[in-house]
């Protein structure tokens, strides 16, 4: 029986290669953070708890994209289309909670502030959706990286 082995060492770059982008895809320490800090200020408008949201809105919108090509930038990763990694099942899941957070805290911070004059409401919402970004964005780097590593877990 005959060994192929420029299969097996195409395997091996391959995975390799898998390995060094796994490596290469970790996520800022101030990312997540910086991404929870402009989710918190949408939601505060919505609330009405700061300023107008028609000032804070695009504030949000450009920081948001712009720390996303920043990070493109800054690691020279683009995890973009319809073939790119997502994370599988875990990470997929992190992202519909992160979602599900942002979604509720608006319409919360809106109900609450607007309509029942509770001040404090939107902030509360606003700093739980950090957290939830904070720790849901580490958990999802996670699921990335070992998708990364090893595509049939």
């Amino acid at each position: 029986m005959e060994r192929n082995d420029g299969a097996s060492a195409g395997l091996a770059a391959a995975a390799e290669a898998r390995q060094k982008l796994a490596e290469r895809i970790s996520t800022p320490w101030w990312y997540y953070p910086t991404l929870g800090l402009l989710m918190g200020l949408l939601i505060l408008a919505v609330g009405g708890s700061i300023g107008n949201g028609l000032v804070v809105l695009p504030l949000v919108l450009v920081g948001t994209f712009g720390l996303g090509m920043l990070y493109r930038n800054l690691s020279g990763v683009d995890l973009r289309g319809p073939n790119a990694p997502d994370g599988g099942k875990r990470g997929r899941a992190m992202l519909l909670i992160v979602l599900a957070t942002l979604v509720t805290s608006c319409a919360l911070s809106y109900l609450l502030g607007h309509e029942f004059d509770l001040e404090q409401a939107p902030w509360i919402l606003a700093a739980v959706a950090l957290v939830v970004i904070v720790v849901a964005g580490r958990a999802y780097d996670n699921s990335l990286r070992s998708q990364l590593r090893d595509p049939n877990s």
